[in-house]
């Protein structure tokens, strides 16, 4: 279900997704002891923000609690998929391999997978340091990485389509 904005998406238990705000509002219960030490549920309310993302056919709500760090750690699957890169750009740089068909023989993969990997080893070294460090957006992962290739070659640019301006 795609929500407008302005509108608001209700969940079972009463919780509230507005768009307008970008906030879920999600009912919570809490006890607590009342001056005749009777206890009775409260109940209370948690604003988290949120965000819907498109992911395919599908969409994702990505929640972003204000007291939770950013980092998640790295992936190891972005990191290796950027070593890997820089290892096939070395090879054709240093004369070690002939040509970009010689490393996807060795490897067992097409020329375009190894053309599209290569393109990866020019990224911005700001954006190579924060996916080591897990900085990067939610919603990059190895087979959206992959599909961007070729990015620009322009730092700046990389940065926007990547999603790292933000």
């Amino acid at each position: 279900m795609i929500c407008e904005p302005g509108c608001e998406l209700y969940a079972p238990g009463g919780g509230r997704l507005s768009s307008a705000s970008s906030e879920l509002d999600l009912p919570c219960l809490l006890e607590a002891d009342l001056k005749a030490h009777v206890r009775q549920q409260i109940a209370r309310s948690i604003i988290v923000p949120v965000q819907l993302k498109r992911c395919g056919l599908s969409v994702r709500l990505i929640v972003r609690a204000p007291w939770a760090g950013k980092a998640r750690g790295p992936d190891p699957r972005l990191v290796a998929l950027l070593a890997k890169a820089q290892r096939c750009f070395m090879n054709l740089s240093s004369g070690h391999s002939d040509s970009v068909l010689s490393i996807a023989q060795e490897h067992g993969l097409a020329s375009s997978q190894v053309t599209r990997v290569i393109y990866l080893a020019f990224l911005a070294p700001d954006i190579v340091n924060r996916i080591v460090r897990g900085e990067q957006p939610v919603d990059l992962n190895v087979k959206r990485l992959s599909a961007l290739a070729p990015l620009p070659l322009d730092w700046s640019e990389q940065r926007r389509v990547m999603g790292f301006d933000g």
